[in-house]
């Protein structure tokens, strides 16, 4: 497969997977369980950005970790922050 015919089959994904987005974030009956499956399809878009269009499945092994491993530790800030400001904001 070429790699023109790749990049609009991942492009075309990418879009059916937004549009599932809009659909599951318009359904407020799913309650906590949409936020779950929001986060997994946003999930799984980044990924495959990162891995096509970022050209990192092809990159050695040790580039792929070190790009991984700043995911959890933004995360980790992030729920940080927020639990700071929780305590900035009632003060």
């Amino acid at each position: 497969m070429s790699l023109t015919k790749t990049y609009i089959i991942i492009a075309v994904s990418l879009l059916v997977l937004t549009l599932i987005e809009f659909m599951i974030f318009g359904r407020a009956d799913l309650g906590a369980m949409r936020n779950g499956l929001l986060l997994t399809l946003m999930a799984v878009k980044a990924l495959t950005v990162v891995l096509v269009y970022m050209n990192l499945k092809s990159e050695p092994l040790t580039l792929k970790i070190s790009f991984f491993i700043l995911i959890p530790v933004g995360v980790y800030f992030l729920l940080f922050m927020m639990y700071d400001a929780a305590y900035v904001w009632h003060s």
